[in-house]
């Protein structure tokens, strides 16, 4: 299941993909990854979730957001990231 489902919709659609064609590129049927997306279905691996972030070429704050539901933020004293709720 994925955290933000509108953030994730609107990266398929800024990297002009549908899920059909994730899919495809995941070497996934369609059906599965919709019933991963909706929650039907176990949870997207790790490997699975960096190749969908490899495929719509997403930030790390972006993975965060869409997978996680969680911001990162750039704490400079430290100079390491932090995650925010």
């Amino acid at each position: 299941m994925i955290a933000n489902i509108e953030e994730f919709e609107r990266k398929l659609v800024d990297n002009e993909l549908n899920r059909k064609q994730l899919a495809e590129k995941m070497c996934l049927p369609a059906s599965v990854l919709t019933a991963k997306l909706e929650g039907n279905e176990e949870d997207f691996m790790l490997s699975e979730m960096v190749t969908i972030a490899q495929i719509t070429q997403m930030s790390e704050a972006e993975f965060m957001l869409i997978f996680f539901d969680e911001k990162l933020s750039l704490n400079e004293r430290n100079e390491k990231m932090v995650v925010t709720a």
